[in-house]
């Protein structure tokens, strides 16, 4: 085969290849070119900003805040002297009652039958005892019948005594005027003799107790100022009237820890079971070294401070006074313009 044949025959093959050629110079031209990168200037990183805060000199108050309740000071355990099987409770918790008022009663049938059957059989005996009498005056009857006749009045009068008490027993009535405070039975169940029925309280009679912890017994005396909010920021003053001590108990044979306080003359009308806050001042001190509370570091029974020192912080060991509820009495280890750094 000649030159000129092959040149022929492979010429498609050699301008494939040359226009190929082509294209891939020209794509390099397009694509991105890199730059040199450009200096950033830096700034200069922010002065790190210390809060602090001064001790001063200020007034401070370590406070108990609690609850009072008003507790009446009239309140009676009610219940049968009869067993039996309650057949009405009239009256609902909360409800005033008036004194005397009928408030729960058994089922009475056998009772209220052998009432009225001595009744009649006394009524008897008096008329027959009558009739002896007469009889005797006039000697138609012996001293010895006419004792039997006393003996026979004697005993049917007992034997009705007897039984209008049981009747009595089988109803509770209120003792005085007032509220019933709980009622523990229902209609139909089946009762003991002196078991608790409904409790009665008189509401204009009470008293303001304020409970409390062991602990916080331990730091309340007698005589300690407080205020009680009877309504939104109206305070009325009073003091702390007793305070239990530790082998005080209650009827049931718990601890004791009712503190029991006074206010000053008011005319404030205060509900049995109505709760109020009441704030007892425990101690205080006037113009003393004070600082926030944030700024006094605890570590165990340790207390410190880290002080701002010019251009240095440093820690230093406090001993502290009062702890009221913002600030912290320092008695020593601080000066009066010391700064310190809160946590």
């Amino acid at each position: 085969m000649t030159e000129q044949n092959l040149l022929s025959k492979h010429w498609p093959v050699l301008c494939s290849a040359f226009c190929l050629l082509l294209l891939a110079l020209s794509g390099c031209n397009l694509l991105p070119q890199e730059e040199d990168p450009e200096e950033v200037a830096l700034l200069p990183p922010p002065e790190e900003k210390i809060t602090v805060v001064q001790v001063k000199r200020g007034d401070i108050v370590e406070e108990l805040r609690k609850v009072c309740l008003v507790e009446s000071t009239r309140e009676r355990i009610l219940y049968f002297t009869e067993e039996g099987a309650v057949k009405d409770i009239f009256v609902k918790e909360d409800e005033w009652v008036e004194e005397g008022q009928v408030l729960a009663c058994l089922e009475t049938g056998e009772i209220e039958y052998q009432t009225k059957a001595s009744a009649i059989d006394l009524e008897a005996t008096v008329l027959r005892l009558e009739q002896a009498r007469t009889e005797a005056a006039l000697g138609a009857l012996s001293r010895q019948a006419l004792r039997l006749q006393e003996l026979e009045y004697e005993k049917a009068r007992l034997n009705h005594e007897r039984f209008r008490e049981r009747l009595a027993g089988s109803f509770i009535k209120a003792p005085y005027s007032g509220k019933i405070k709980s009622i523990s039975v229902k209609d139909g169940e089946q009762v003991e003799d002196y078991e608790e029925i409904m409790r009665i309280v008189d509401p204009s009679r009470v008293r303001l107790i304020v409970e409390v912890t062991s602990a916080e017994r331990a730091e309340v005396q007698p005589g300690l100022i407080l205020r009680l909010e009877v309504e939104d920021k109206v305070w009325l003053n009073g003091w702390v009237t007793r305070v239990p001590s530790a082998k005080d108990k209650l009827p049931d044979g718990t601890e004791d820890l009712r503190l029991f306080i006074e206010l000053e003359p008011n005319d404030y009308e205060f509900r049995h079971m109505s709760l109020f806050p009441v704030v007892i001042n425990l101690r205080e001190a006037k113009d003393t070294l004070i600082l926030e509370r944030s700024a006094v570091r605890q570590y165990f029974d340790r207390y410190y401070v880290r002080l701002l020192d010019g251009d240095t912080i440093r820690e230093v060991d406090v001993v502290v006074g009062i702890e009221g509820s913002t600030h912290v009495e320092i008695l020593s280890g601080l000066q009066e313009g010391d700064l310190v750094i809160p946590k």
